[in-house]
């Protein structure tokens, strides 16, 4: 639900390493780097389990382990000569990952409420380095976020979170529909007010999850120009972008 960053310097800053957006030239660049947070062993995710979840509880994570690896096989059980770059750990209340990136092993925290509201697989994102899609400086163009939460570090806008992809109401990143955050009412034709979609990636996630750490295939706006390009001419038109 929500991700602490831990910020460490290493000569450079690799806490909020950003994608550097210019033109299509520059997608060609398959650069893990781009994405916020780098695990340590670059594009194989080696992850341990507690044991103190319960069968159940393991057998979910493990089927979401599958949907990723199903488009991109990167999530694989630990090794001993490899560090850990992923383990998940029981939380009594909360859904939360912290973040060590390249500095050592990531923590995803799941209460038992993350398995009964399907936070597991957006917690797996971060953990990947995917931020929140709704905290994307071009946000305000298409949904409307109740201002009481302007102040609140899963809601406000960060802009080092890339725009290179259209903004995607139903990534798995994406915060669901509800009193603080709704879709814009010109898109409900669209969209029918959908946000969201936690426990299944999104088609510009399949491609982020290939183009990034499988390093396969190619940017979604190079597939999609046209698409792309009226999002882009959308968001300048609009002036909304931060």
């Amino acid at each position: 639900m929500c991700t602490y960053y831990m910020i460490f310097v290493l000569g450079i800053v690799l806490g909020c390493i950003t994608m550097i957006e210019s033109d299509n030239k520059q997608f060609q660049f398959r650069n893990k780097r781009s994405m916020n947070y780098a695990t340590k062993n670059n594009d194989t995710v080696y992850y341990t389990i507690d044991s103190k979840f319960s069968t159940s509880q393991k057998n979910y994570i493990l089927q979401q382990i599958a949907k990723f690896n199903k488009y991109c096989e990167i999530w694989f059980p630990s090794v001993p000569d490899k560090m850990v770059s992923v383990h998940f750990t029981p939380n009594e209340t909360s859904c939360f990952t912290l973040m060590k990136g390249r500095a050592g092993t990531s923590i995803v925290n799941l209460a038992d409420r993350c398995f009964d509201e399907g936070w597991v697989m957006h917690e797996m994102g971060h953990a990947l380095g995917f931020q929140h899609e709704h905290q994307r400086r071009d946000r305000d163009c298409y949904v409307e976020v109740d201002p009481s939460v302007s102040g609140n570090r899963n809601y406000g806008i960060r802009t080092n979170i890339e725009t290179s992809y259209p903004y995607d109401w139903t990534s798995f990143m994406h915060y669901r529909r509800g009193t603080i955050l709704r879709l814009r009412p010109e898109f409900y034709q669209y969209q029918f007010d959908q946000l969201g979609t936690y426990d299944a990636l999104s088609p510009m996630d399949v491609n982020k999850l290939n183009f990034y750490f499988c390093r396969r295939g190619r940017h979604y706006c190079l597939i999609n120009m046209d698409v792309c390009k009226k999002a882009k001419e959308f968001v300048k038109s609009k002036k909304c972008s931060k």
